[in-house]
């Protein structure tokens, strides 16, 4: 990303007799505003890259961890409640309380 914001000093030191000989001041402040633009743009494609990237690295350890317990025999599966019948629900109560 640094080189957008390196853009604006090299076209400026390369330019700079020509934007004041000529009066192109108004022109070369609204070309550095789109640099300015580019630069956010480019921002926030490298935010959303890295939120991605460490999304995949969490999912992975994740992952890593479930096959781990798994092939350790450390793994039960908590059925949701929805799935249980009320019956079963009674007689736990009834059983556990």
């Amino acid at each position: 990303m640094g080189f957008v914001f390196g853009l604006k000093k090299i076209i400026r030191d390369e330019l700079a007799s020509e934007i004041r000989q000529e009066g192109f001041s108004d022109e070369w402040a609204a070309f550095e505003s789109q640099i300015d633009s580019l630069a956010l743009l480019c921002f926030d494609i490298y935010t959303e890259c890295r939120q991605k990237i460490s999304d995949i690295r969490v999912n992975e350890v994740r992952n890593q961890s479930a096959r781990l317990l798994k092939m350790a025999g450390l793994v039960y599966e908590i059925p949701d409640t929805e799935q249980c019948q009320e019956g079963d629900l009674k007689e736990d109560e009834v059983t556990n309380g």
